[in-house]
């Protein structure tokens, strides 16, 4: 998204927190984005320890993330009310890089940790943790995009046929690859 913000990119694909509609928080003057499209859904797996079978069993655990409002966190945070728990005083983060995060798992002081790839496929050939939610598979996650196309919407405005064609070049190449892995 940095490129959207200085102006240098045209179009960017960024996981759904990052693709705020409007001006960034604490940017006076940021241009405004369009969401324009979804991209693919289900990139990431949650990964737990034995103590970890379900998002429930969270409660009281600690989840590593690489950051507060990054990807990760924002997503366990939507399972985790999803399953009626309260992400900020349920569970206790931890913010760390995705090599600390999986260490850590490995040694038991975190109880989850969600990864995308490749570390998600790292986690699987070590055979550290177990896969407690697959987003590609697992409903109600499978259903939602994980990534978007985004734009400012001044070149939206401007080139609509240049916006639509690269739309469609991006959901195409998206669709193919997701052929390519079933």
């Amino acid at each position: 998204m940095e490129g959207q913000t200085n102006g240098a990119a045209r179009f960017c694909r960024a996981p759904p927190q990052r693709s705020r509609l409007g001006s960034h928080p604490g940017r006076r003057g940021s241009p405004q984005h369009h969401l324009l499209a979804g991209v693919h859904s289900g990139c990431f797996e949650l990964f737990g320890t034995e103590r970890v079978r379900a998002i429930r069993d969270l409660k009281g655990k600690t989840v590593a993330v690489l950051g507060l409002g990054e990807a990760e966190h924002v997503f366990v945070s939507s399972m985790l009310a999803h399953v009626g728990l309260d992400p900020r005083k349920d569970v206790r983060w931890v913010a760390s890089p995705p090599v600390d995060s999986i260490h850590r798992l490995a040694e038991g002081s975190v109880d989850a940790y969600l990864a995308f790839p490749p570390f998600a496929q790292e986690l699987r050939a070590r055979k550290i943790g177990h896969v407690v939610t697959n987003s590609t598979v697992d409903r109600p996650w499978s259903q939602y995009f994980c990534c978007m196309v985004v734009d400012r919407s001044e070149f939206v405005r401007k080139h609509p046929v240049a916006t639509k064609r690269a739309i469609r070049a991006v959901t195409w190449a998206a669709a193919g690859l997701s052929e390519c892995s079933s």
